[in-house]
């Protein structure tokens, strides 16, 4: 199995500009050196990526950076369109202490997502289901029993992760071209990359496992990750830890 990473340094967001861009570089090194000691690493990323981060990883891929409505969470759902194989593909601001416990499942997701309803999600999938989005995503529902947070995505199947990946596509150029303009609809990736992956695991039957339930891995998603504090566990970690590869360990693929 292969860990894939995304990251695009230009991307027009407070959290991957200025000092936090400087913050995201250390959190992806250390999300990769601690991966790659039990796995081979491939990065897709821009040429400043590359530059920052192309020494640690076993592959580089760079993005194409070509869709039409581009959000923050593209550069994850291009690397996962690109990749085959088995793969998972890992957030930079998650850390493992080693390999990854994966029972055997159709999808994996990171943990699921039941406390933010009320503040992220409600008004959206309401929105979404009221303006018609059902007509590019048949297995969208307002019924809410969690949203599946994409901080690992991995799929059993090629067919598997087409299917997710031709409602994510339709349904975000639905969102750009049909969608009302007045109303807000804020965190759409969130909406359509995890209510959705939801909604499509929990109407076709898939057997979609959260993994944190069964590995002790730490996932520092949102901003707070950018807190002084864990920054500089971060910095210290990199400069008091050696880090071995998949292969100097004994993990042959």
């Amino acid at each position: 199995m292969r860990i894939i990473y995304s990251l695009n340094t230009g991307i027009d967001d407070p959290y991957f500009v200025g000092r936090n861009l400087e913050n995201n570089f250390l959190f992806y090194e250390l999300s990769i050196r601690l991966a790659r000691q039990y796995y081979p690493v491939t990065l897709y990323t821009d040429n400043y990526g590359a530059e920052r981060l192309g020494h640690l990883v076993d592959e580089v891929k760079f993005l194409e950076k070509n869709p039409e409505f581009y959000i923050w969470s593209e550069p994850k759902f291009e690397a996962i369109s690109r990749e085959k194989g088995n793969f998972l593909h890992v957030d930079g601001d998650l850390f493992i202490d080693k390999p990854f416990n994966l029972p055997d499942a159709d999808v994996y997701y990171d943990h699921t997502e039941e406390v933010l309803y009320e503040f992220y999600y409600k008004n959206n999938i309401e929105n979404f289901d009221k303006y018609g989005v059902g007509k590019v995503f048949p297995e969208w529902t307002t019924e809410y029993t969690g949203a599946f947070n994409i901080g690992i995505l991995g799929f059993k199947t090629e067919d598997i992760k087409n299917v997710y990946l031709d409602r994510y596509y339709k349904m975000k150029e639905w969102f750009f071209n049909e969608f009302p303009k007045d109303i807000e609809a804020p965190l759409i990736s969130m909406t359509i990359g995890e209510h959705g992956l939801a909604c499509i695991c929990n109407k076709l039957g898939y057997d979609a496992v959260p993994l944190n339930e069964h590995n002790g891995y730490l996932h520092m998603y949102s901003g707070r990750k950018h807190l002084p504090m864990f920054v500089n566990i971060v910095k210290s970690y990199l400069d008091n830890n050696e880090f071995k590869t998949y292969k100097e360990n004994g993990y042959n693929f």
